[in-house]
């Protein structure tokens, strides 16, 4: 829901918020979940190898980098760092080394983020 009510809130003309608090909040929501989706991740995968752990710090890392670069290279990262987290967690879940409710429930997480994320990206070129 945060997600959602911050992408329509960018969409308020002169709304009691102002546009770059909302792309803040927005921001750092985004590394919050990212940083869940990859906690879950380590906790459902159970033991694995360093290059899987190494790998899984960088989605929060992206998350914690998008808002300190600009609005539109950070909007951008973000995207992108859902989308490569759920593709790991898809091809895991498929591969047998995730359970499979795992790659669902990270596709439908991404699917939001994605979704109100492009949101802003748009309401930023206009």
């Amino acid at each position: 829901m945060p997600f959602i009510a911050i992408a329509l809130a960018a969409w308020i003309p002169d709304g009691p918020i102002p546009l770059a608090s909302l792309y803040l909040a927005g921001f750092v929501y985004a590394a919050v979940v990212l940083s869940f989706i990859a906690g879950a991740r380590w906790g459902a995968a159970g033991p694995q190898n360093p290059g899987d752990i190494v790998a899984g710090i960088l989605p929060p890392l992206a998350g914690w980098i998008a808002p300190l670069i600009l609005p539109l290279l950070g909007l951008c990262l973000l995207i992108a760092a859902f989308f490569l987290q759920a593709l790991w967690n898809v091809v895991s879940a498929d591969r047998g080394t995730l359970p499979s409710w795992f790659g669902k429930l990270s596709s439908l997480i991404t699917a939001g983020a994605v979704i109100a994320l492009v949101t802003m990206l748009f309401k930023l070129l206009t």
